[in-house]
Formats: structure tokens, sequence, C-alpha cells
């Protein structure tokens, strides 16, 4: 049987420094993060009220918060789903 491979917090930040997007599942919600003309947003699927924009990655991946919790906090129990 086979191991899961886990996608690390080091190389969600890795990837999003190459200019990567991930989508992901955390408790069940979808997420993703995303880079627009206004600077790198993170945000539930369909709820912009969760909608934080941060200027760069490593403002994002230090400041971003889902369910009042750091990105490197959850990203164990985080599911990723696609990666653009």
């Amino acid at each position: 049987m086979e191991e899961e491979m886990k996608y690390t917090f080091e190389q969600l930040e890795e990837d999003l420094g190459l200019g990567h997007e991930i989508e992901f599942v955390y408790q069940g919600e979808k997420y993703s993060i995303t880079q627009t003309d206004k600077g790198w947003n993170i945000m539930k699927f369909y709820d912009y009220e969760t909608l934080q924009i941060f200027n760069n990655v490593m403002d994002l991946l230090k400041d971003a918060r889902i369910k009042s919790k750091q990105l490197k906090d959850i990203w164990a129990d985080v599911e990723v789903t696609t990666i653009f």
C-alpha cells in the first residue's frame, strides 16, 4: 500500500513563489489562493466576505487567516485539490 504524499507548507511557499495558484479543502470547505492585478488573494469558494488580499506571497503566507488560524498552523489538515 502506498503512503499518501503530503503537500507541505514549504512546497506551498515554493509553488506560490513560482506564480502557481492553489485550490484546497479545509474542514469540508473549498478555498483558493490566486493572483490578480490587486495582489495575492485567499478566500473560501463563492464567499467574498472571506476575501483577503495581500501585496505578495510572503505576506499572504504570514498573515492570511482561515477561521482565525494562520495557514501554517492548519496546513497539516488541508487537502490540496488543484495546483495551477
